[in-house]
Parts: C-alpha cells; structure tokens; sequence
C-alpha cells in the first residue's frame, strides 16, 4: 500500500522563515476558508526567509500581535500594543489581487482613517492557519510590502 502523503503543519513562525516566492507558491495553491471568527494570534515580515525579514518580524511583532475577526458581522479589528483594539475593517469574501482567485479579503478602505489605503487578504493554509498579504494602495498598482499569518489555535505559535 503507498503512504498518503500528509500536508505539512504550518505554523505562523514556519511560515515567516519561508521566502516571498515560496509564500506565493502557498498562497496560490490554498482556498481561501471561511471566513475566521474570534481572535488569532499574528506575525509579519516583509521580507520573510531573509535576515531583514528576521529583523522586521521583531519590529512589527513589537507593535501588532495579530487580528480579532467578527465573522457573523463581517468587522475585525487589529491587536495593538497587546492590549489596543484599533484599524477596523470591513471582511468579506473576494477576488484576490495576487491571482484573482477566491480570498477572505480585508479592507480598511471607509472604515479606518489610519488603515485607509490597506487591503489584505488571506488563505487557510492549515486548520486554523491563515497566510496573508497586505497590500497598500498607490497611484497607478498596489504594492504588497508584507506578509502576514494569523493562529486562531488560541494558543503562542510564534
């Protein structure tokens, strides 16, 4: 009998030591999920899989700890300094910037003054795991200066 090959466990910090192209290898073959509800836990790197993206891991994780979504109403919110509730966006199913494909997209665009020019958008890439990334609005094309996961396992997988 031949093994079934199992999908590997992503986790948030596996995910951040991958490079930009292999998270865009994942991100294009994963489905988008539900939509999550409750609070996860989240890291961000614009450059994972790089010293520099080591170093801005650190940074960000400083600062954000991650999003509480609000499935049913279709809100989130962002962790800030561990305790601050801020940036809300609107959460809804979409067309994803990266390849067109169906995305749990995140955009701030109406409802938060500071947030106002991001738009993410996640996968599932494992249970209770999602993959983003953060797109800014420009002139002309958005540019996608990070990457983020997000743990909805209730517990550190950083």
């Amino acid at each position: 009998m031949t093994p079934v090959a199992e999908a590997p466990a992503y986790t948030i910090s596996a995910l951040m030591r991958m490079s930009g192209p292999e998270l865009d290898a994942l991100y294009r073959r994963s489905e988008a999920g539900p939509i999550p509800d409750g609070e996860s836990n989240g890291l961000a790197s614009t450059k994972p899989g790089t010293a520099l993206g080591a170093i801005t891991k650190a940074i960000y994780g400083t600062a954000w700890q991650g999003k509480v979504f609000d499935a049913k109403a279709g809100r989130l919110v962002n962790k800030v300094l561990g305790l601050v509730r801020m940036c809300p966006a609107k959460v809804f199913t979409g067309e994803s910037w990266l390849d067109g494909k169906p995305s749990v997209i995140i955009d701030y665009m109406g409802v938060s003054l500071l947030c106002r020019p991001v738009r993410d958008e996640i996968r599932r890439v494992a249970p209770g795991v999602y993959l983003g990334i953060a797109y800014v609005r420009t002139p002309g094309r958005p540019v996608a200066p990070l990457y983020f996961a997000l743990d909805f396992s209730r517990s550190s997988s950083s």
